[in-house]
């Protein structure tokens, strides 16, 4: 009896709770993936839908931020794309956080890639919705 409370106890504090978010604990795998984004985000000629815009200029605020080896994440930056689950992590009480920002949009930026709302050119997988569609002259003939 004395094993079975001492592994009960020992799952009860191993055991998350129901509404355990993992979103916070994302933030410490950020050196690493920060390594990359950099070059990747430079490479990439990214082109957006009106609806998508903001998520480009958050795109276009890490660069710059990359350029200027900016730490802060000016208040000025775009934030109508982070959602709700985002929130407590995004912002915290100096402002807005780099890594969770950074994070963040680039999240959003595998969301709209996957719905043509932002397309990279010369891409095949990723490329704009008008191209899936036949060219306008062909059409009218």
């Amino acid at each position: 009896m004395e094993k079975f409370t001492e592994s009960v106890t020992e799952t009860e504090k191993l055991a998350q709770p129901s509404n355990f978010d993992h979103l916070p604990l994302i933030g410490n795998g950020f050196p690493q993936l920060r390594r990359y984004t950099s070059s990747l985000l430079e490479s990439l000629q990214l082109k957006a839908a009106p609806t998508a815009q903001d998520i480009l200029d958050g795109v276009d605020t890490i660069k710059g931020m990359n350029h200027r080896q900016a730490r802060k994440v000016s208040d000025d930056a775009p934030t109508s794309f982070v959602r709700k689950r985002w929130e407590s992590v995004v912002w915290n009480e100096d402002g807005l956080d780099r890594r969770f920002y950074e994070l963040c949009v680039l999240s959003e930026l595998k969301n709209v890639l996957r719905s043509s709302d932002i397309w990279v050119q010369g891409s095949r997988q990723f490329k704009d919705f008008e191209e899936y569609l036949i060219p306008k002259p062909r059409f009218t003939d």
